[in-house]
């Protein structure tokens, strides 16, 4: 049985009160935190493949992330709206359309694109750009 494995029985035996469960659970939020920060920009990127690459259960991951005020999908939404910002104010990307960078980043239309990054930032995808 792998050590992750182990840390989560633990985490399950002693409660989620202990200051080591509560230590572990942000060292777990830390590590996936980094992880969604090297992959954002992977389209495939879910909570399954987190937990898979890092290996853990999606639980472990959900659970940390819970504790922390926010979910797998919450978390990839927010880096992905945060890299799709910067990319529209970079002159790197100007030879992409906004939806070419929307569905770039696992955004299944445009529309869910612009919505999601007006209701993060308070403006369109096209403000940006301008």
């Amino acid at each position: 049985m792998n050590e992750r494995m182990i840390d989560l029985l633990c985490l399950l035996a002693v409660g989620d009160s202990s200051p080591n469960v509560n230590r572990h659970l942000a060292d777990v939020e830390h590590m996936v935190r980094e992880h969604v920060r090297h992959h954002v920009a992977d389209p495939s990127l879910s909570g399954h493949t987190i937990a898979r690459d890092l290996g853990w259960s999606l639980r472990q991951i959900q659970l940390a992330l819970q504790h922390a005020g926010t979910t797998p999908s919450e978390l990839i939404k927010d880096e992905r709206l945060k890299l799709a910002r910067y990319r529209l104010e970079s002159p790197t990307y100007q030879h992409m359309s906004i939806t070419e960078i929307g569905y770039g980043l696992g955004f299944c239309s445009p529309s869910a694109f612009s919505t999601a990054f007006k209701q993060h930032f308070g403006v369109r995808p096209s403000s940006i750009r301008q």
